[in-house]
Order: structure tokens, then C-alpha cells, then sequence
């Protein structure tokens, strides 16, 4: 689909609205994944994407000048996480296994004849998690190079270094060959003191590692130090976990690092730190009711120019995402994508190093949206691929955005989302829908397959971005703190109550459905306020807040025991009586189960000891549990089992 560039600004994706939409089958959702994370090559003539294959994700090409495409790369039975370009003729891809959230990385060419291992991932639990290394900058200006953290600087390493990393406390910075996977070591990631951890390094466009947080205790410092070798200096003291400055990237010449200042603005401003006088200048950008960078996927948010390394625009969230350009001919570009795609979020997804090919991403709350082509030497648009063709927009609910008071006055803004054919004044059953995290992640405006399943199924979904989610400033984040089980989870009750008063929702017919921390608020909800819902369905949740923090202080390192202690610890009463399985005996609905046998994150300890409550007083439950599964499930045939079963539970009970 080519079309004149000067054709852009009439291009039109009207959806028709229909009173009732037809029955959507679950496997359009879930058993038929998504296309994701397209990349444009460096020099602009394929396209690497994350495309469904087999139930997994495989990595794929797309050459868009032949329009064939390939698969380099496919893990029989596991999935490709994510991936980026080095040079026109690599790319370096993390896997995942059995979904215990374990890094292996490594490098492929476009044929897939040699795929070689970078960084080797633990696939056995050795005193919890144990994995090789991680990546902490793709530095895709570095062609031959990924920047990793590790324990030895052998490349011919083998499981011998993950005894090792138990017993030798110092990770190292380490710059790895794709080619031969030879390491060069750019010095230790620790500084000695086992009570402190070192972090969030920040590697500038010429590859000098400048920036790192070190936390200790209940303090936190952001460091600086002019290139890789010299010595670290403070430039930042705040207290563990409210961080004031937050590092976004390095001016192109390196001579400035830009900063998130969360001290001069609550949600944060964009300024430059000047490391010759230690001063910050004056606030490039100053988001309004929202905060920069994108939670979905996860991003600072700044895009540099590939050419040069300059700022050339930021992505920054309120109750939708949008784009900022610095640059005079990309703010001209962005407005006429947007009038081409009137209700749709559209922008940039990545650029092409001489800055004549741009892949344009869209999307809408019932649309996935589609990848396209811009060529700006021919004049040309042209259509890539849909993200998932077999979705149908019409067929789909429009998300709105929504806000309410608290009962302590603060303003809680969410999404809701009603069934087709919705009625004014006569309300529908609703699914409070609370998200996971939860400090830091929070729903938003976009296609979400869950949230389009409930609304096909005829119930209204509520998404409440309680106190604890990011995106509304740092006051806001941190007045969720110590708050599981408490206001976050008034928060959610008090949205449930504005969905009754406005009509929306019928009192008799609420269930609350949540995954993580929103598994866990499905079981606060239905002990702490039994009388509010008909049923619950937890989703990998949180049952014990003791077990809990008890295998976070024997698993982690010093930076994130200082977050546990600050944003969940308390006293020991107060973790017991915030922690559902503790009074299970308040239980009056029906309740879903459904866990991942090798979850890192949520042990299925945490199901064990619930079930044995829920037996004891022989409540009414149902369970799934799924193997070589983690934190949520991968694989589109247990989540189209999960979600058959969800669809049946809250047929018969909702």
C-alpha cells in the first residue's frame, strides 16, 4: 500500500460503531499472539519484528524491498523477550526459559546459520534465581559491542560461574564481543562494601560508562565520573527509592547528561546536568498531567537522532501517550501523522541512520494498529504489517479515560470500559480489572486484549491507577507505600463504589480480577470487603505478605532490600493482618486460581499455603495451575486455557 507523501494528511481509519457487537472467539485474542516490537535497520531495508509462531515468539525479518519474510531464530517451546539491531547484518535477541525470568543472550545473523551465545542463562534454581549476567545498554551505536554486568571475564564461561557468582560478591562491567564473544573489562559494577549495591548505569554515545546509582540502606546517591576508568563522584544524595534526579541520556558531544528533576517538579522536568560547574540548566520540558517516558512498553522516552546523537524529541504519558519534538522537521512530521490517523495514538517508532526511512507505529484502544513505512526520498507511506490482522475494531469497546475523589480527597483517574450496546440507566456487571506492579507500572489508554474479552463478553472493566502507580509524580508513587491492603485498596473500592453511583455498574453483579499485586487486591478485596463482590479471580497473586518479604531479603541485593523495607515492610502484625490467607474464613464468593509452576516472582509457595486456608474452610474455588510457566503465561495454549476458564467462571457466577 504505497501512496504520495503528500496523500498523508487525508488518510483516514474511521470505525464503524455498532449497537452490539458480535461474539469474539477467545483464541482472536490470546491463541492468535500479536506482532511486536518492530525495529527498522540501521540503513532502512528490513524490518525485525517479535512474530507469533507455534504458540511462542520467534524473531522474524521482514526484507522490505523483496517483501519475503524470515526466521532467523525460533526456541522450540519458549519464547524471544526482545531484541535490537547491531549493524545492518546482526541482531542480538534475550530469551527466556520455562518463564523463570532468566537472561540468555545472543546474537544471530539474518539467516540464522550462526547463532552465538553471549550471555548463558542458569536454567536450575541455585539458592533462588541465579542467572549469568544482564544487559544494561544495547548502545546500538556500537555495532560490535552489547554492555553487559557479569561475574568473569572468561568467554568460554561455563554453569562453573554461577557457583561462582555466590561466592565472589563483585559483578563486573564488562564490554562483549558478538563476533567471539571475547569480554574487555571496563571495571567492577560493586564498590566493595557488600552493604551497597551500585545501578541504573548510564553509558553515553560514546560508550563511557558516566552514571550509576549507589544505594545503601535507607540513603541513595547518583554518581558521576567523566569516562569509564576515572573515579566516582556524588552529584545526587536523596533518600533510598525517591529518587530526585533520574538520568534519561547524554547530550550527543557528551558534554551534558540529561535529567528527569523530580526536586523542581513533582512529575518531573527535562533539564541538562553540566558536570564542569555541577549545576542544571534551565527545564527543556515540563510534561502536563503526566510524567515522561512510556510504560508500555517501558522507556525514558528521549529519541536521539541516529546521525549525531542530539535530542531530537521525548515521549511523555497522561491519560494517553504523546510526542514532544525538539526538532523543527520532525514536530512538522508528527502533526501530519496525526491528522492521517485521527483517533489513533501514531508517532515514531525508530529511524533509519540517514534519516530518510521512519517506521511509524499506531494504535487505538480498539485497534492494536499496524507498522508503516515512511519513506521520505520517494514521497512514499506504505503498510508494513498489522499487529494482529484478525482483530477487527468495530467489533472492540472504546476505553475512556476516567477520574474520582478518594474518600481522602485525592484524585484517582482509571479507565473504563463498556460492553457494546451499553444503555444509560441500565448498568451492566463489572470486572474491577486492578493492575500489577505496583509501584511504578499503571494502566493506559491502549488495546488491551483481557480488557476487549470482558467487554465482548458483555461486563463492564474498570481500571483504577490507584495510589502506588506511575506517571502522576513521585508524591503520588510514594503515597502508596505500606499501602497493600490499605488505601491502595481503598482505591479500588472507591472506584467500584463511583462506577454504582454513575450508573455504570450494578451493585448485585461486581467481581474483581487481577494478575500480581492485582491478584493480590482480588484477594484483599473479597476478605476486607467480602460484601462488595460476587466473585474474584487471582492471577499469580500475592497471598502472604510475610512469605513474601521474607524470600526478598534471602534473594536480593542491598538496592532492593532497601525498597522492600521502605515500600512494603512494616511491623510484623501489620504484614499479618494485611495478608489475605490470613482470613480466608471471610471468603463468601467463588474464586479462581491460576498459577505458573516456575514463577520467580510469585513463588507457588504463596498458592500452597492458600489453598491449604481455602480447604479449611472448604471455600468454594477453582485452580490452574501451569508448568514451565512463570509470572503469567506465555504460551497461547494455557493462556487460552486460562481464559475459557475465566470466561466460564464469571458466566456462572457473575
Amino acid at each position: 500500500m504505497n501512496r504520495p507523501l503528500a496523500a498523508l494528511a487525508a488518510l483516514s481509519l474511521a470505525t464503524a460503531v455498532h449497537a452490539a457487537a458480535p461474539l469474539v472467539p477467545i483464541e482472536t485474542f490470546f491463541g492468535t499472539h500479536f506482532i511486536r516490537a518492530a525495529q527498522l535497520s540501521p540503513d532502512g531495508r528490513r524490518v525485525a519484528f517479535l512474530a507469533p509462531n507455534g504458540g511462542t515468539y520467534s524473531l522474524a525479518l521482514l526484507d522490505l524491498d523483496t517483501r519475503k519474510v524470515a526466521v532467523p531464530v525460533h526456541i522450540e517451546g519458549d519464547s524471544i523477550q526482545s531484541f535490537y539491531w547491531k549493524g545492518n547484518e546482526h541482531l542480538v535477541f534475550e530469551g527466556d526459559i520455562g518463564g523463570i525470568e532468566v537472561p540468555q543472550v545472543a546474537v544471530t545473523d539474518l539467516e540464522g546459520k550462526r547463532v552465538f551465545s553471549l550471555l548463558k542463562a542458569q536454567t536450575t534454581k541455585l539458592l533462588g534465581s541465579v542467572y549469568s549476567g544482564f544487559v544494561f545498554s544495547e548502545r546500538t551505536e556500537d555495532p560490535e559491542h552489547i554492555y553487559a554486568i557479569g561475574f568473569t571475564t572468561d568467554s568460554n564461561y561455563s554453569n562453573e560461574e554461577h557457583i561462582l557468582a555466590q561466592n565472589q560478591p563483585d559483578r563486573l562491567l564488562l564490554k562483549i564481543d558478538i563476533h567471539n564473544g571475547a569480554r574487555t573489562l571496563l571495571g567492577p559494577a560493586t564498590d566493595g562494601d557488600p552493604s551497597a549495591s551500585l545501578g541504573e548505569f548510564g553509558v553515553d554515545h560514546q560508550g563511557r560508562v558516566r552514571t550509576a546509582v549507589r544505594n545503601k540502606g535507607d540513603r541513595a546517591e547518583l554518581l558521576y565520573r567523566d569516562d569509564t576508568a576515572d573515579t566516582w563522584r556524588v552529584i545526587k544524595r536523596f533518600e533510598a527509592n525517591r529518587p530526585l534526579w533520574i538520568v534519561l541520556g547524554f547530550t550527543g558531544d557528551g558534554s551534558g547528561v540529561y535529567i528527569n528533576d523530580h526536586e523542581s517538579a513533582d512529575a518531573g522536568a527535562l533539564r541538562v546536568f553540566d558536570p564542569s560547574t555541577d549545576t542544571l540548566g534551565p527545564a527543556l520540558f515540563t510534561p502536563e498531567g503526566g510524567e515522561i517516558g512510556q510504560d508500555y512498553p517501558p522507556s525514558s522516552g528521549l529519541v536521539f537522532s541516529p546521525k549525531d546523537g542530539r535530542l531530537i524529541g521525548l515521549r511523555y504519558t497522561t491519560d494517553k501517550l504523546h510526542f514532544h519534538w525538539f526538532d523543527p522537521k520532525y514536530a512538522a512530521l508528527q502533526s501530519k501523522i496525526e491528522h492521517s490517523f485521527p483517533g489513533y495514538i501514531a508517532g515514531i517508532a525508530s529511524i533509519s541512520d540517514d534519516e530518510t526511512r521512519i517506521l511509524i507505529r499506531t494504535a487505538s484502544d480498539r485497534d492494536p494498529g499496524a507498522y508503516y513505512l515512511l519513506d521520505l526520498t520517494k514521497g512514499t507511506l506504505g503498510l508494513v504489517t498489522a499487529v494482529a490482522p484478525q482483530i477487527h475494531p468495530a467489533n472492540m469497546a472504546p476505553v475512556l479515560p476516567i477520574s474520582f475523589a478518594a474518600r481522602d480527597g485525592l484524585e484517582i483517574h482509571g479507565y473504563l470500559t463498556l460492553p457494546q450496546g451499553f444503555t444509560p440507566g441500565m448498568p451492566v456487571p463489572l470486572v474491577l480489572h486492578p493492575h500489577g506492579g505496583p509501584f511504578g507500572p499503571r494502566d493506559n489508554w491502549r488495546f488491551d486484549p483481557e480488557v476487549q474479552l470482558l467487554a465482548n463478553r458483555g461486563y463492564g472493566v474498570l481500571q483504577v491507577n490507584f495510589r502506588g502507580s506511575g506517571g502522576y509524580g513521585n508524591r503520588f508513587l510514594q503515597a502508596g507505600y505500606r499501602e497493600w491492603g490499605g488505601k491502595m485498596q481503598d482505591d479500588l473500592s472507591d472506584g467500584v463504589k463511583w462506577a454504582i453511583e454513575k450508573g455504570y455498574a450494578d451493585p448485585k453483579r461486581v467481581a474483581i480480577f487481577g494478575a500480581s499485586y492485582g491478584g493480590y487486591a482480588t484477594l484483599a478485596g473479597l476478605v476486607f470487603t467480602p460484601d462488595l463482590y460476587k466473585c474474584g479471580i487471582n492471577y499469580v497473586g500475592v497471598s502472604d505478605l510475610v512469605e513474601l518479604t521474607r524470600r526478598k531479603y534471602e534473594e536480593e541485593d542491598a538496592g532492593l532490600l532497601s525498597f522492600y523495607k521502605q515500600a512494603i515492610d512494616s511491623s510484623s502484625k501489620e504484614l499479618h493482618d494485611r495478608s489475605p490467607v490470613n482470613f480466608v474464613e471471610r471468603i463468601r464468593v467463588p474464586l479462581l486460581n491460576a498459577y505458573g509452576e516456575n514463577d520467580p516472582r510469585v513463588d507457588i509457595a504463596q498458592w500452597v499455603e492458600l489453598k491449604g486456608q481455602l480447604d479449611k474452610y472448604h471455600k468454594t474455588y477453582e485452580f490452574m495451575l501451569a508448568k514451565d510457566e512463570g509470572h503469567g503465561f506465555a504460551h497461547s495454549q494455557d493462556a487460552v486455557a486460562f481464559y475459557t476458564k475465566v470466561e466460564a467462571f464469571l458466566k456462572a457466577n457473575l
